[in-house]
């Protein structure tokens, strides 16, 4: 039950995430710094929980730690692409590809480790695809959303790397 509790709270905090930064995008109009780190200090919040949860303290190796900074260093820059993307693209669509990275788990199970799968597990995925479509739909025209940003390049890189990472 609380992993479902996890996954609705990753889910919801993700959304508010990207709201965020498009707002600070469109008011700020400049640097993302700030930003990203609030967001990733946030993201500390889950090991504080753990800790607080488990009961048993913040337990580690050393050798963790150059695991530790690489992870750091690409969710600061995976997150600051976010910001660079959602700044110059459109919301809707920079915000669908975005959320499929909340797919490379469950394809990385399947295909890497070899977790077994039946038909709810299709189903199942088929339904995070489907959520995922909606929840991203403006309802806004073509030209109202070439307004808001438009796709070239530079986004198409940073919201993959983004993505990615």
């Amino acid at each position: 039950m609380l992993g479902y509790l996890l996954i609705l709270l990753v889910v919801a905090l993700n959304m508010g995430e990207s709201i965020a930064v498009k707002a600070y995008a469109k008011k700020y109009n400049s640097g993302g710094f700030i930003m990203n780190a609030i967001i990733a200090l946030f993201a500390c919040a889950f090991f504080v929980v753990k800790v607080l949860i488990s009961g048993d303290g913040f337990n580690f190796l050393g050798a963790m730690i150059p695991y530790a900074l690489v992870n750091s260093l690409f969710y600061f820059c995976g997150f600051y692409l976010a910001y660079v993307a959602f700044k110059i693209g459109p919301f809707g669509l920079t915000r669908l590809v975005s959320s499929f990275a909340l797919m490379f788990p469950i394809f990385y199970g399947i295909v890497f480790l070899n977790e077994s799968t039946t038909p709810f597990t299709y189903v199942g995925i088929a339904l995070i695809v489907a959520a995922m479509v909606m929840m991203n739909y403006t309802g806004k025209s073509a030209s109202a959303e070439k307004q808001e940003g438009s796709v070239s390049l530079k986004w198409l890189v940073c919201i993959l790397i983004s993505t990615v990472s």
